[in-house]
């Protein structure tokens, strides 16, 4: 949000460069905090730790943006003029009776009519095609948790060591780094985002069956780590997709109906990868499930493609 404010230029490149601090830290963090709690025990090395994320508060507070009288100005809003000086009060007083009685119908039909006029110019509306976005949003975000919640147990499940596992995890953080990059640059310039998010929904389908019908530590590394630069990538490119397919005025909305759609795709995806893993016995099962949902992303995918946003007259 504070990125789409402040960014003129160059917002894919600078939007994925800044979500790279997700698989850094899944690669220095954990490095980190056990050489703290070494040196100042857990409780010093949560305390570093914190500190540390307490510079984020000076660092939001020295970003600015333009001053309020100029939002509005630049979103077409003007301030109510005030009643002109002089009315008559007995013209007041007389109309009060009359007005009062009508307050309460005119004000519920005053909101409803606000509502429906919102409704039909927001891009929910004028734009159909928008929602399924976010039907993607959500069912992208199931196979984000499922992956995430179940690749040390579905390694470990196959007999593979804590010290491969370790390995495995690690290659899965090089890719989800490398390809958060890859995602902003290939995206500022050369190719768009909803073209690049079908190819990686595809790669990591085939990555994802491939896990799981070749049971091999070797084969499980290297489609671990395409899975991984999948969805890495994915997780910037979607945000990408939704701004490109809004307006840019009511890209706030937007942004918040997405990020509702993740926290629900995320509990849902956890909930029934964990079920299905329990009913079958088997993690087999969780990632075949997985690369059905992706099926699904890739079906919705390709209708945000080849539907683009009609341009108003």
């Amino acid at each position: 949000m504070i990125l789409h404010r402040v960014a003129k230029e160059n917002y894919n490149l600078l939007y994925s460069i800044g979500l790279t601090g997700y698989g850094v830290g899944m690669v220095l963090v954990p490095l980190f905090a056990e050489f703290l709690r070494q040196a100042y025990g857990w409780r010093g090395g949560l305390l570093i730790i914190s500190a540390l994320m307490a510079n984020i508060i000076p660092v939001g507070m020295a970003i600015k943006f333009e001053s309020h009288k100029n939002s509005r100005q630049r979103n077409g809003f003007q301030s109510v003029p005030s009643s002109p000086q002089g009315c008559n009060e007995g013209t007041e007083s007389n109309s009060s009776t009359s007005q009062d009685t009508k307050g309460d119908s005119s004000d519920e039909i005053g909101v409803v009519r606000t509502i429906a006029n919102s409704l039909r110019q927001s891009d929910f509306y004028m734009d159909p095609v928008f929602n399924v976005v976010f039907g993607v949003t959500f069912a992208y975000n199931m196979v984000w948790s499922g992956w995430h919640s179940f690749l040390v147990p579905h390694a470990l499940q196959r007999g593979i060591s804590v010290r491969n596992t370790i390995i495995i995890t690690f290659a899965a953080a090089i890719g989800n780094t490398f390809s958060r990059v890859a995602a902003g640059f290939l995206t500022n310039s050369l190719v768009k985002p909803v073209t690049l998010f079908l190819f990686a929904t595809i790669l990591n389908i085939a990555a994802i069956l491939c896990d799981v019908y070749f049971d091999n530590y070797y084969a499980m590394l290297v489609t671990t780590c395409i899975s991984a630069m999948s969805i890495g990538g994915r997780s910037v490119l979607n945000q990408l997709v939704v701004r490109d397919r809004a307006s840019p005025e009511k890209f706030d909305v937007a942004y918040a109906v997405d990020q509702l759609s993740v926290g629900f795709g995320l509990f849902l995806g956890g909930y029934l990868c964990g079920m299905i893993a329990d009913h079958f016995s088997s993690y087999d099962a969780t990632f075949k499930l997985l690369a059905c949902i992706d099926v699904i992303v890739l079906l919705l995918i390709v209708l945000v493609r080849y539907r683009p946003k009609s341009n108003p007259a």
